[in-house]
């Protein structure tokens, strides 16, 4: 059941965002995109730490962990050598950093630091024209 509304939420953010999706500039496609991605990992944080609800974080947690290598693949709408761009890999970057490595230390039980590392760079690899 937790699975099936938390597709119907992707669902329909989904379609919300492709109604106007082709009048927006490629800045804000992709400030959209990296902001549904953060407000899922704030939200499976507040659903493990203050609600303690474990179906609901980890599905959360998951949702997250497949949004970030799209962050990072999106980046490529935009034109590169932009200030836009290195401002907003920057950001991409940070995020990744702090959401994967707080996201697998939890769900492998540990510190996994050759797996931390490889999903790392295949997100950022993402981002290579």
């Amino acid at each position: 059941m937790l699975v099936v509304g938390a597709a119907i939420v992707f669902c329909s953010s989904l379609m919300l965002v492709t109604t106007s999706w082709p009048s927006w500039t490629s800045e804000l496609k992709y400030l959209t995109i990296l902001g549904y991605t953060v407000a899922t990992f704030l939200a499976a944080e507040v659903c493990r730490r203050r609600l303690n609800l474990t179906a609901t974080y980890k599905v959360l947690h998951l949702l997250t962990l497949l949004l970030l290598p799209i962050c990072f693949y999106s980046l490529t709408w935009l034109s590169s050598g932009t200030a836009a761009m290195s401002g907003l890999l920057v950001c991409a970057t940070v995020f990744l950093c702090q959401a994967s490595s707080r996201i697998l230390d939890h769900l492998l039980r540990g510190r996994q630091t050759t797996f931390l590392i490889s999903f790392q760079v295949l997100c950022m690899a993402g981002a290579l024209p």
